[in-house]
């Protein structure tokens, strides 16, 4: 299948998942997928600015921002007012909250294609943008790549969702963004496992390179420090770990096929499980003992 333009919808199949959905059954289990499919939740404020940073980097346009509407949310009236105003918002407005916290006017809007962001947070997004453009890695890759494609890939009956934000086919390199407050090579790794970066980029090296007809071999993490000095540091995830996130991506797709045709969506274990330990916490416990 071919990349998609801006204006073509995915497939509309009965089999189709993205690394979004999936993680919530790798993460937790499958009846929390499903809840999650069927209730999509508002996004919160690390999304909406982390957006802006995206759009600001990739897209190389700072947003122009329309105020929040200022009325009486205690009289109907003025209840009315606002949620005419929200109506009347056109898709991928950027609103600039005043009177309420981002978290607050995300919840009152209640739209998933309106951005809310404070001024403070567009300041700090275009800060972060900077950073990444100054890094010598960024300038390399910059003029070669595509932005932002969207696409998809049917593995084993599957349709299968990609975005990767960077894609620079002549040096077979893919990479994505990623908002920390921590860009050592720990705060990172530790970042990628608990966040299954590498499932994701397993997702995107797989469906790309299906694609494109290229082996892609590289999958870059581009960590940004959302607070000062807003350092960038580039990580590679080795490919022997690329591979193993594809192989748990392959187990939870034979899964999900069992989930569809049978409609039912697992939840955790309805008996008592032994609670296991990791070897790290097992070494930390010996070491407690040895030192008392």
């Amino acid at each position: 299948m071919p990349w998609l333009s801006e204006e073509q919808e995915f497939t509309n199949s009965e089999m189709n998942i993205s690394f979004s959905r999936l993680v919530h059954a790798i993460s937790k289990s499958w009846l929390d997928y499903r809840i999650n499919e069927l209730n999509r939740l508002a996004v919160g404020k690390q999304a909406q600015y982390s957006k802006i940073f995206h759009q600001i980097l990739l897209e190389g346009k700072t947003p122009k921002l329309t105020k929040e509407m200022s009325c009486n949310h205690r009289s109907k009236e003025g209840r009315d007012n606002f949620q005419f105003w929200v109506d009347c918002l056109e898709p991928g407005t950027v609103v600039e909250a005043n009177y309420h916290s981002v978290e607050n006017l995300i919840e009152k809007i209640r739209r998933r294609d309106i951005t809310v962001i404070s001024n403070t947070d567009l300041c700090r997004a275009q800060k972060m943008a900077n950073s990444v453009k100054s890094r010598p890695f960024w300038q390399t890759i910059s003029p070669e790549s595509e932005f932002e494609l969207k696409g998809e890939f049917v593995h084993d009956g599957v349709h299968i969702r990609i975005k990767p934000d960077i894609k620079c086919k002549p040096r077979r390199l893919l990479a994505d963004l990623k908002v920390t407050f921590d860009v050592t090579p720990y705060g990172v790794a530790k970042r990628v496992f608990e966040g299954f970066m590498d499932v994701q980029g397993a997702m995107y090296v797989k469906g790309s390179s299906e694609i494109d007809d290229v082996d892609y071999s590289k999958y870059v993490i581009i960590a940004v420090q959302d607070t000062e000095p807003y350092h960038c540091q580039e990580y590679i995830i080795p490919a022997q770990l690329i591979q193993g996130a594809w192989d748990l991506v392959n187990k939870k797709i034979q899964e999900y096929k069992q989930c569809k045709m049978m409609d039912s969506w697992p939840g955790h274990s309805e008996t008592p499980m032994e609670l296991r330990w990791p070897d790290w916490m097992m070494y930390r416990r010996e070491e407690m003992i040895n030192e008392q």
